[in-house]
């Protein structure tokens, strides 16, 4: 984009980005290899940002240029793979990502040595799609398998990308209840995090959050108040308000407020959280059934009990619109 074209005007990141990707589709013509390089990074950019139809349709574009493209690099389709399961995962169609995961890792296991960062990312990938599944032995598994290959390629003791791992491991350990094997897992990640990046970060609001919540679980309100204040701050200051990881710490936070007493702070919380991501992925998504079920609850226990029928019925229309049948008898 010509920044003389902006000067005076009020251009958003992503009016720039959107002149990008129509500047992208002139220069690159005839040089597909470069033209999906640009489509994937692009469909990173917009997931990153929560736009989803955007990146849907970059990410899409770039695997289609690639397999089209004689003598493109495995590995190169392999991370637009990756990038498009990752944007499938996040909204709520699985079985695509792990179709998506299942070529990068295929790819990345014929074309690397069994440790390298490239197919630990695969592994991290797979371990979480099959945690938002519920399948969290198997997680567990893929977890402890990406952690142990980082710290054998770990060059320094405070290694960012072990520190991610360990919080990854932390979540599925949550999910099966092992709290006192997550707590150190977590509290150390965050100071990794915190000694590289030299407080809150993109990087380490997710460790952030998680702990929140641990803490939440182990009835440490006043710690776990802190770090959702902080976590929050963060997430509006680098990602905006609007983004869809801002809800989620709205999420954590309300949770938090209902084990304290605070019913209609609690409420505002999952509120802000249903109003970002509708926002974000429309109307359907299955954050939006656990959020009307969240609000449903709260409002009857303070008494609106037409406000939590109506809630409750938005979160039993949602998951009835998720569920996909394949027998017909069940």
């Amino acid at each position: 984009a010509d920044p003389a074209q902006a000067k005076g005007e009020d251009v958003t990141a992503r009016e720039i980005l959107a002149a990008g990707v129509q500047q992208l589709e002139i220069e690159m013509q005839g040089r597909p290899e470069i033209q999906a390089t640009m489509q994937r990074v692009l469909g990173e950019v917009y997931y990153e940002l929560g736009a989803s139809d955007t990146a849907d349709e970059l990410l899409n574009k770039a695997l289609e240029t690639q397999l089209a493209t004689d003598g493109t690099e495995p590995l190169d389709i392999a991370r637009t793979y990756l990038a498009l399961g990752m944007h499938e995962q996040t909204i709520g169609n699985f079985d695509a990502a792990a179709d998506a995961f299942q070529q990068a890792a295929g790819i990345r296991s014929r074309q690397l040595p069994n440790d390298h960062y490239d197919a630990m990312e695969v592994i991290s990938a797979e371990a979480f799609l099959q945690e938002t599944l519920g399948n969290y032995p198997e997680a567990r598994l893929l977890h402890e398998e990406a952690l142990a290959m980082a710290q054998r390629l770990a060059n320094e003791p405070a290694d960012s990308i072990v520190a991610f791992q360990m919080a990854k491991l932390a979540s599925v350990l949550r999910l099966q209840d092992n709290l006192q094997a997550a707590e150190p897992l977590l509290r150390e990640a965050l100071a990794i995090q915190d000694q590289i990046f030299g407080g809150p970060h993109p990087t380490s609001d997710d460790t952030r959050r998680q702990l929140g919540e641990l803490l939440t679980d182990l009835r440490q309100f006043d710690e776990a108040q802190t770090l959702f204040k902080t976590l929050i701050e963060s997430r509006t200051r680098t990602l905006g308000p609007d983004h869809y990881e801002t809800g989620s710490a709205w999420n954590s936070y309300g949770h938090l407020l209902r084990e304290i007493g605070d019913d209609q702070g609690a409420i505002d919380a999952y509120n802000k959280q249903l109003t970002i991501t509708r926002n974000a992925y429309g109307d359907t998504h299955p954050s939006l059934a656990a959020g009307y079920n969240n609000v449903a609850v709260m409002s009857r226990a303070l008494e609106d009990l037409s406000g939590s029928e109506k809630s409750y019925l938005l979160s039993i229309a949602m998951q009835l619109s998720l569920i996909h049948i394949s027998e017909p008898t069940r």
